[in-house]
């Protein structure tokens, strides 16, 4: 008798669930079916920046070339924008550009270099250009490794109206630029030695326009400035050839291994040297 009760339970348990399960299945049939319910066009509109591919190499070494554009770096290339209504509908924006921008590493586009504007989705890059672009954005023609990060800016227009422009992601790049020569300004060579072992300092360049560039070995010597900084100056016109600092034919020296064209500061030590960047040109 008791599991007669037990078994009767159970069945009018089961029965309400089964109600319940099909009363929300007929809800969700009618409103799938309603004829009201449909996704239109209209409201917000949102933005899916594009996204740039990475480059086959990390970092460029460019050397000049006769070429106006010099030779071809890379092509760099990213996906289409895309946009949106609430609803989920797409929207074909208008005036939609791409502008390939540049900053230092570490600058989070705080002060961008617009390099150029398209509406394709890639950009062929060449060396005088990259090489160009670099010596803009630093300020500078040091010749030194440089740490830039590159990104797309879409700019487009939402019902006749500019919108708020989108990024892309960033990739980081290493460019060591070349100097532009100016047969019109003279060369100025600094350098200070950072070691404690040389007491005599000297310069000599071979493989200049005269040959040797500051006469026959151990070429011209020189004496410091109070601050330790040695200073010697090609004229306009004249190239310098292949330089090397030593301690007044004592024994050591160290060969620059980086092509003189223009202007230039090092630091040197017993047996390395560092090309120093623009930003201390003041000392």
């Amino acid at each position: 008798m008791k599991q007669s009760h037990r078994n009767t339970f159970l069945n009018s348990r089961l029965c309400i669930c089964a109600g319940a399960f099909a009363s929300c299945f007929m809800a969700l049939l009618l409103f799938a079916c309603d004829d009201e319910y449909k996704r239109e066009a209209g409201g917000a509109v949102a933005a899916v920046a594009p996204e740039l591919n990475l480059l086959p190499q990390t970092g460029y070494l460019l050397s000049s070339v006769e070429e106006d554009e010099g030779y071809f770096l890379f092509r760099i290339n990213w996906n289409r924008a895309r946009f949106s209504y609430d609803s989920g509908l797409p929207y074909e924006a208008d005036g939609l550009l791409y502008t390939l921008e540049m900053d230092r590493l570490g600058n989070s586009f705080a002060d961008p270099k617009p390099l150029l504007v398209t509406e394709t989705l890639y950009a062929d890059v060449y060396s005088e250009q990259m090489n160009r672009w670099v010596h803009d954005l630093v300020n500078c023609d040091a010749v030194i490794l440089r740490y830039i990060e590159l990104r797309v800016r879409t700019t487009y227009r939402v019902n006749d109206a500019d919108a708020e422009p989108v990024y892309s992601n960033v990739i980081p790049l290493a460019i060591l630029p070349y100097a532009y020569a100016n047969p019109e300004a003279d060369i100025v060579i600094r350098w200070k030695y950072t070691g404690t072992e040389w007491t005599e300092f000297a310069i000599y360049a071979y493989d200049g326009s005269e040959g040797e560039t500051f006469g026959g070995w151990p070429g011209q010597e020189v004496v410091p400035d109070a601050e330790g900084w040695c200073s010697v100056t090609v004229p306009a016109g004249q190239t310098v050839g292949n330089v090397i600092f030593n301690n007044n034919n004592k024994g050591k020296q160290v060969d620059i291994t980086i092509p003189v064209t223009s202007s230039i500061d090092f630091e040197i030590s017993s047996d390395s040297f560092t090309v120093i960047d623009c930003q201390q040109d003041e000392k």
